[in-house]
């Protein structure tokens, strides 16, 4: 029977299934804007799903040495436990990569090139961006802001009526939770028996991206015609947020609960978006708002 730490040599669940719930969120936000459920092709998000899957292989030969450093990594990541080889990673790097694109491609020139330049984004972040907080930022909020944009243009060529400044939110608040979770842990293990705790907001940089952000929520909630999808999307994310640091207080393992738990935040808001458009009760619970 395959373990777990097999399965994710091949491919990574969690990461895919949550790839493809932001493409799925950009489609949702096509129903909600206009009220129009489009017919969309299969292989746009599975072109794309399977192109960005390649990237993973690629970040881990690249940090592979410094991963070695971190105990915690050494069950999660398949070249450390001895689930993957170097040279099968890079033979699957080149399999997805280009598979993904090919797939992509065929759904539409400009929907390829746009899957072309998110792996491009994420190329820049593993081989030049990680030493500095503010690229971090800027490439991981592109990134979110592309992924669930993918889902839109895979049903339109048209940006009339696109909440941009939603997306904007989207991919600031996500970028701000990488942030959060790869350079502003909480929890610094010090030895078994003891734990340092450490503020979130200990840098001046963390409090202007938390700034910024609540600023792009703010316009996105007075410009917008879903307010109650935002607050209902707000709610799950002060869940995910308070059910972090629960994880962090029992001493969980941090990588793949933050994956998991990040996981289940696209499926609640991808789904709340749908059912409160979807349901008659709702929308008109969404438009009593509007008048405030």
């Amino acid at each position: 029977m395959l373990s777990y730490n097999k399965i994710e040599a091949f491919i990574n669940p969690l990461s895919i299934i949550r790839n493809f719930l932001a493409f799925l969120l950009g489609y949702v936000i096509f129903f909600v804007v206009s009220g129009a459920l489009s017919p969309i092709s299969l292989l746009a998000p599975l072109g794309f799903v399977v192109a960005y899957n390649s990237i993973y292989y690629i970040n881990d030969l690249k940090d592979l040495e410094e991963d070695k450093k971190d105990p915690h990594k050494w069950k999660n990541k398949p070249l450390l436990n001895g689930s993957l080889t170097k040279k099968k990673a890079t033979y699957l790097y080149f399999f997805y990569l280009i598979t993904g694109l090919i797939l992509s491609f065929f759904t539409g020139i400009f929907f390829g090139f746009a899957v072309l330049f998110l792996l491009l984004l994420n190329l820049l972040h593993t081989f030049f961006f990680k030493k500095t907080r503010l690229l971090i930022f800027i490439n991981m909020a592109l990134t979110q802001m592309i992924k669930i944009t993918l889902g839109w243009i895979a049903v339109s060529s048209s940006f009339e009526g696109f909440p941009f400044y939603f997306i904007i939110f989207c991919g600031l608040l996500y970028a701000t939770s990488y942030l959060f979770y790869k350079k502003e842990k909480e929890v610094v293990e010090v030895n078994r028996n003891k734990k340092i705790f450490r503020k979130m907001f200990n840098k001046p940089t963390n409090s202007f991206f938390s700034i910024i952000t609540l600023a792009s929520l703010a316009v996105s909630f007075l410009t917008y015609n879903f307010r109650l999808h935002l607050l209902v999307m707000i709610m799950i994310v002060i869940i995910f947020t308070f059910s972090l640091k629960l994880v962090k207080a029992r001493r969980l393992d941090l990588y793949r609960t933050y994956h998991i738990l990040l996981t289940l935040v696209y499926v609640g808001v991808t789904l709340s978006f749908f059912l409160i458009s979807y349901i008659p009760e709702l929308a008109a619970l969404n438009r009593l708002l509007l008048l405030f």
